[in-house]
């Protein structure tokens, strides 16, 4: 009996903690931390500072996008400096979190105080672990729970002045019921708004229903983002931004708007879940299957034609053995570098790796903002050891780049390639 009732006790106690999200409006003044780095405080309360916007900017030590945010968040802290306080709070220990700074010099927190062993308090909020942010009023009062792209100059500024923010906040969202197929279901599919509150996910050919079926499945997508998919078929093409071409009279309802101001509210009214079951022995039909319920729905006429298009090659000259592998165990720190990185903060290398893994980093992860492509026109067969500057990479310096690759006999120039392009037509 005593065990029943012990147990009785945390069941209560378990859905008690989950009912006892603070809503907005409700006062945050009690929240107080002792375990806290980089302020001249023992303690951080919200109460200390009243009269200030207050932002609780949710991270953890495996978020990398959410360190190289440090940065942006430390500038608007000091443009709003009497008017915001920005703390970031991650759920591991103060003691953890000393150790993971003291090995990684990349990581600065800058002038942002921070809060160690957050989880309780995050949990006061959401369950999600989603890094996210808690917005509090000058008055101390819960307002939004979102997304980090979203604390910008002009949101703060409407946000102090006490205007209505079109961006979602997921403290007001409630889940939405989601269709089910009736058991026994040999065939079924179906096309939704997107649930904002559902973790992104894209899978295909999953097998359920212990095998008898299979699952495609895309959580969070726009038209266009599933129509690359289903036309990619996984591996069998793989469409860059700047091989899909939209013919459409208005783009504004098929492309995401550039001001981040008016992203979420788009999102909200532009993505889609799409859920997709069919028979095992018509797994390789499932793409076609896809493609069809767009057709149905969305009704954009698709091509794949081969067309010119500006690229960047990469080159490679012939004379350089410096390039050529001199053998020994590989060592990938291009792809994997981060700030999260404990090995010096000056070099990146390649060694006794194909060319390609280069090409992949470049192209995956530091491209960004460079809309072109970049091609491997090297022809090379051997693996190789290469060296490059950090800063080349992050923040990505094209220039400089091509210095560091210049002395082993290798270079980015542009060009022009036939290339296979995905065409959408209204």
């Amino acid at each position: 009996m005593k065990l029943y009732t012990y147990l009785l006790t945390l069941l209560f106690a378990g859905q008690c903690c989950i009912a006892q999200f603070k809503k907005p409006g409700d006062d945050c003044r009690d929240i107080v931390s002792s375990k806290v780095l980089n302020t001249a405080y023992s303690t951080l309360s919200i109460d200390s500072f009243k009269g200030k916007m207050i932002v609780l900017d949710y991270w953890n030590h495996g978020c990398i996008s959410c360190v190289r945010d440090f940065e942006r968040l430390d500038s608007l802290q000091k443009k709003f400096a009497d008017k915001i306080q920005i703390i970031l709070v991650c759920p591991e220990s103060l003691d953890s979190t000393k150790k993971f700074l003291a090995k990684r010099k990349k990581i600065s927190f800058y002038s942002l105080p921070a809060i160690t062993d957050g989880r309780l308090l995050w949990n006061k909020f959401t369950n999600s672990r989603t890094p996210r942010q808690v917005w509090i009023d000058p008055e101390g009062k819960y307002q939004y729970l979102t997304s980090s792209k979203n604390l910008q100059v002009a949101t703060i500024t409407a946000f102090l002045e006490k205007k209505q923010l079109p961006i979602t906040n997921h403290a007001t969202l409630v889940k939405s019921e989601k269709l089910q197929p009736m058991s026994g279901t040999l065939y079924y599919s179906n096309l939704s708004k997107m649930d904002v509150s559902e973790l992104n996910m894209v899978t295909f050919n999953r097998e359920i229903n212990n095998g008898a079926s299979v699952m495609a499945l895309v959580t969070g997508a726009p038209a266009v983002g599933l129509y690359k998919l289903a036309y990619e078929e996984k591996v069998k093409y793989q469409f860059s931004k700047q091989q899909l071409i939209l013919e459409v009279p208005d783009l504004s309802k098929w492309q995401k708007p550039s001001d981040i101001f008016l992203q979420d509210q788009w999102i909200e009214e532009n993505y889609y879940r799409y859920e997709l079951i069919v028979p095992a022995d018509k797994k390789s039909q499932i793409f076609e299957y896809m493609k069809k319920d767009l057709d149905r729905f969305f009704g954009l006429k698709v091509s794949i034609e081969k067309r010119a298009l500006p690229v960047y090659f990469m080159v490679w000259n012939g004379k350089s053995d410096k390039l050529l592998t001199k053998g020994g165990k590989p060592r990938n720190q291009i792809s994997y570098y981060s700030e999260k990185s404990t090995l010096p903060d000056s070099l990146l290398y390649l060694e006794n790796h194909p060319i390609q893994i280069l090409i992949e980093a470049i192209n995956g992860t530091f491209w960004n903002g460079v809309s072109m492509k970049l091609v491997d026109k090297t022809n090379l067969k051997q693996s190789i050891d290469l060296y490059v500057r950090a800063t080349s990479m992050v923040p990505f310096n094209l220039e400089m780049l091509r210095e560091d690759l210049q002395k082993f006999g290798l270079d980015i120039i542009k060009g022009e390639q036939l290339m296979d392009v995905l065409i959408l037509k209204e």
